[in-house]
């Protein structure tokens, strides 16, 4: 199940990401994006403890039909919603996968700045994944907590990925002012691809780095390291440039 969800995130996400500037106007991009981290971020904080007083007071069965419901009202409201397809070339090609993958890396590697930005994110999710997922030893075997400290970290966790909206809000927006509307859907697939891979092999060794360096050590590493990424980011000129560049972009006043 937690497969064939992954394959439905491949598609979905992507193409939400691009059709927000079909929908939006560009000074308005910005706001979108971060009203849409923030929803994501209280997800993460609220999930939890709604989840905790479900399964408490609620039979399984009726704790998945939830999630299928609100999987149903999800998607029958994009029936309310019109979405415009980009101008497409008189002569364009018939889609395939390999030409679509190449497509959306010449999209991104046609900015300078975004392959400094996009090598960056990668590297920071690296080092990012295998911290998040050990919180848990973290909590109970440095810190010797119980299961709801636990629980208070993985809200603490959410609650920084809501102060983080500046972040993820702006990368969205400079990806979707940078790139061309029709490339757009491909570029965010292959950004969610190339985060992905190093995420997961960051994952697989989770164990191993737990028991080599030890937890609490693994913990500075991936601090330091994600440290010095944003640090050395504000000295490449390219970045700078593009930044620069999306903040050109008029915003109207309220």
């Amino acid at each position: 199940m937690l497969a064939l969800r992954s394959v439905g995130s491949a598609f979905h996400v992507p193409a939400m990401q691009a059709s927000i500037p079909l929908l939006a106007p560009k000074s308005e991009l910005g706001r979108v994006a971060g009203v849409n981290q923030v929803i994501n971020s209280v997800s993460t904080i609220a999930g939890p403890a709604l989840a905790a007083l479900m399964i408490t007071t609620m039979d399984m069965t009726h704790v998945m039909a939830v999630d299928i419901a609100g999987a149903i009202i999800a998607c029958s409201s994009l029936l309310m919603v019109h979405i415009p397809n980009p101008e497409k070339t008189v002569n364009a090609a018939q889609p395939h996968v390999f030409r679509e993958m190449h497509d959306g890396l010449k999209a991104i590697f046609s900015s300078k700045g975004m392959i400094w930005l996009f090598w960056f994110v990668v590297l920071a999710n690296f080092f990012i994944m295998p911290i998040a997922v050990m919180f848990p030893l973290m909590t109970i075997d440095h810190f010797e907590g119980s299961t709801w400290q636990m629980s208070i970290i993985e809200i603490a966790w959410g609650i920084g990925m809501m102060a983080g909206a500046i972040y993820h809000a702006s990368f969205t927006v400079v990806m979707q002012t940078t790139i061309k509307a029709e490339a757009l859907g491909r570029a965010f697939a292959i950004y969610g691809s190339a985060t992905m891979l190093p995420s997961m092999i960051g994952l697989l060794n989770t164990g191993l780095i737990a028991d080599t360096i030890g937890v609490n050590n693994a913990f500075i590493v991936s601090g330091i390291m994600i440290i010095l990424i944003g640090v050395v980011s504000f000295f490449i000129p390219a970045i700078n440039a593009l930044i620069n560049k999306t903040a050109t972009i008029p915003v109207h006043e309220d």
